[in-house]
């Protein structure tokens, strides 16, 4: 799998954020939270919403970035098939809090193997 991440892993189109909206499972840590539900593809699509806590666009812009760092980093190790939205909040972590966090709530939702 390439370690990049390419277009067709995000979700972009508005009828499959409202399917995930709709039809997911949730789970939550501290700091962030992530719906999920199976896509029927061979491959996992993710989409980063970031809540009002955020009042700059140079913060919202760079826990955006993290999380898609942090993502393409261990997307190897994670079950295929499913469209995950990440929604963080509490805008006082670091890179390497938001990736326990991560690999923390991916675990609990069994996404990450």
């Amino acid at each position: 799998m390439r370690r990049s991440l390419t277009k067709r892993e995000r979700i972009k189109k508005y009828n499959d954020f409202k399917n995930v909206f709709k039809k997911s499972k949730q789970r939550e840590v501290k700091g962030l939270k992530i719906l999920f539900t199976e896509n029927n593809l061979s491959w996992n699509r993710i989409a980063i919403v970031t809540g009002r806590g955020y009042k700059r666009a140079v913060k919202r812009n760079r826990v955006k970035r993290h999380i898609r760092e942090i993502y393409r980093k261990i997307k190897d190790t994670l079950s295929t098939g499913f469209d995950i939205i990440f929604i963080p909040y509490g805008n006082d972590y670091n890179y390497t809090e938001r990736a326990v966090q991560i690999k923390k709530v991916l675990k609990v939702s069994r996404i990450l193997l």
